[in-house]
């Protein structure tokens, strides 16, 4: 599969608001397990103790044909020490996914993520807390799974995110993400976890986009991805 990218501006952001980017996420790589992910923004934790810090992202994802037709996901990470995938499509080793927290979007089976809930007919998409490993794919977990009508694609096939992740000391952290119809300000579906351990115990604080190619699919299904706003604080 030819590896399909839009031009994208890459910002460096510390605190503060970022420029808008528009991005391409096509996994270039079947028939092996494989991915596409995209930084959005790096900026390094503060040295020394912090009472708080927190990283936060919106965007706009317009990913129809992914999340109706396929058992794929599109994934966002904060608090991140590195990429998911590599620029061949492969994981991104040896640090990745990078030990974020972030949200998951898509067909996430109950058989093998017990907190989602279960989709016999395959009517619902999911819509997941993920803890990312550090140096270790199949280190991930899902300790929050909900799941929205499959059916709200048909108002709303261009979605937007709101995801923050706020972590204190000993790397505990919390998340918000809620999903909504921009067309309409109507919220889809919201998040909430508390007590999430980081997995990335180094400076850098990474927001990065992905989506997956796990499943074989055929044709190659992707995300077009607009990021509309980006943030990094950190309390002493």
């Amino acid at each position: 599969m030819r590896l399909i990218r839009l031009g994208s501006i890459l910002f460096f952001a510390a605190a503060g608001a970022a420029e808008a980017q528009e991005f391409a996420l096509y996994p270039p790589c079947p028939p092996f397990e494989c991915g596409d992910s995209r930084l959005i923004s790096e900026t390094t934790r503060p040295s020394g103790p912090l009472s708080w810090e927190e990283q936060s992202v919106r965007m706009q994802i317009a990913a129809e044909s992914l999340l109706r037709d396929s058992a794929e996901h599109v994934a966002v990470a904060l608090m991140a020490g590195a990429e998911a995938f590599a620029a061949d499509g492969t994981f991104a080793l040896p640090d990745g996914p990078g030990g974020g927290i972030g949200v998951v979007i898509g067909t996430l089976s109950a058989r093998n993520h017990p907190a989602c809930p279960a989709d016999l007919e395959n009517a619902r998409i999911e819509f997941a807390v993920e803890r990312f490993g550090w140096g270790n794919p199949y280190a991930s977990t899902l300790p929050v799974c909900v799941s929205f009508p499959r059916a709200a694609l048909d108002r709303a096939p261009l979605m937007e995110l709101r995801l923050s992740v706020r972590c204190y000391a000993g790397a505990s952290c919390s998340l918000n993400a809620t999903l909504i119809d921009p067309a309409s300000d109507d919220v889809i579906k919201t998040l909430y976890a508390s007590g999430l351990q980081l997995a990335n115990l180094g400076s850098k604080r990474m927001a990065w986009a992905g989506v997956t190619n796990i499943m074989y699919d055929d044709p190659v299904r992707g995300a077009h991805i607009r990021v509309l706003d980006h943030h990094y604080h950190a309390e002493p």
